[in-house]
């Protein structure tokens, strides 16, 4: 399987391989998997290349679960409040909303898996090429079944953090393969995702196990310029030629044109604006880079924002703002089948909690298509219940006839 070549003795062998199907840390790993499946591997660990941090013990970690009946390990790191822009503002949030799993490190990059996991890997049609491999990694776990445990490696140091500052020549390309990978999973998982949605229960808590003794759980401050980043985004944003590609109704245009017009002292761009606008954009991309390119500059303008709201905060405290954001990201879920409509057996879970709660008080005759905001809204408020059942009836205005 390719040339392979030997390192100096050492007590673990290594085995170096040229890459398969081309560049891209996707096929990277693909092309690592593939060895494994075939050498017979019953676990399977991975670390980024770039790594300055990595510890012994991390292997431990990543492996030894993977004997007790766990199918994927996800690391868990102590950052700093700048590191992580995609995890933070995109990965984390929508990965705990749209599959119900708390992870809060989806795309880490260091991860052990399990034979039978990572075997499910190697046979998915979506598996990708590139930076989107740990997404790829974590969603299909959490969608397909598997026991998920979190390791905690204390601290996490590589150089692509050092260019977060830059995020044109980092982070942009990565949010093309990240992102793109993410709104195809949740095309693919959208029978998962509408179950979860409907249920509405908890996340589902994951165990984290630590090593023995001392750790480092202090991270390096991450530099972030507020100034310059909020200068970038507005640039960017008035750059942009067109955005007749982009799901941008004249709503939201006036929103992000007030925006990008605040004097710098005066600048935000509220989480709420931003889950709606990544729902907005997950509906409608279909491979269209034009969607991705454009998310990309909304969100270092809410990476900006976020620099804002948190540059007199600790990491703890900003941590809180992170977790907020994540509440927003679930509330507003149901908006991603707004304008699809929601699946037939969405209906069906909906008219059957409908009974449970009203029985006879409530009785609805037909549902053709839910798939109205202010539908999608009201079932929202009867499940949270802070509207009456009359306010309901008075918001349903579409698709749904009561007796």
């Amino acid at each position: 399987m390719g040339s392979t070549r030997h390192a100096a003795q050492t007590e673990t062998d290594k085995i170096f391989v040229e890459q398969f199907f081309g560049p891209g840390k996707g096929n990277g790993i693909k092309t690592s998997l593939l060895i494994a499946r075939e050498v017979g591997a019953s676990a399977y660990a991975m670390v980024d290349g770039d790594l300055v941090s990595v510890q012994p013990e991390w292997i431990d970690l990543l492996i030894n679960p993977l004997y007790k009946d766990f199918d994927l390990v996800v690391p868990y790191y102590h950052r700093a409040k700048y590191d992580g822009v995609i995890t933070n503002q995109l990965a984390y949030p929508l990965t705990r909303a749209l599959y119900g799993v708390e992870v809060r490190q989806p795309i880490g990059g260091e991860f052990g898996m399990s034979r039978k996991l990572f075997l499910k890997l190697l046979t998915h049609p979506l598996f990708p090429g590139t930076f989107g491999i740990d997404i790829f990694i974590t969603t299909v776990s959490a969608c397909e079944g598997m026991h998920i445990v979190e390791a905690d490696l204390g601290v996490k140091v590589h150089e692509s953090t050092k260019k977060y500052t830059n995020p044109e020549e980092t982070l942009v390309p990565m949010i093309r393969q990240v992102v793109g990978m993410m709104f195809e999973l949740s095309k693919y998982y959208r029978d998962k995702i509408e179950a979860i949605s409907v249920a509405e229960s908890e996340p589902r808590t994951i165990e984290r196990i630590s090593p023995p003794g001392e750790q480092v759980k202090k991270p390096s401050d991450v530099a972030a310029d507020k100034d310059a980043l909020i200068s970038a985004f507005k640039e960017k944003y008035h750059a942009k030629a067109t955005y007749d590609k982009v799901p941008m109704s004249d709503e939201l245009r006036e929103k992000l044109d007030r925006i990008t017009e605040e004097e710098q002292a005066a600048f935000r761009f509220p989480s709420d604006l931003w889950a709606k606008i990544v729902y907005d954009f997950a509906i409608a991309y279909n491979t269209d880079k034009e969607v991705l390119d454009t998310l990309s500059i909304l969100l270092q303008g809410r990476f900006a924002s976020f620099v804002v709201e948190t540059e007199s905060l600790t990491n703890e405290e900003a941590e809180k703002i992170v977790k907020d954001q994540v509440q927003l990201f679930e509330q507003y879920r149901s908006l991603l089948f707004a304008k699809t409509g929601i699946g037939i057996a969405f209906q069906k879970l909906y008219l059957q909690k409908l009974e449970e709660k009203y029985g006879n008080t409530l009785q609805i005759k037909r549902v053709e298509r839910i798939g109205d905001d202010s539908m999608v809204q009201a079932f929202n408020a009867l499940f949270n219940k802070n509207r009456g059942v009359d306010k309901i009836k008075k918001n349903i205005t579409c698709d749904l006839e009561f007796s």
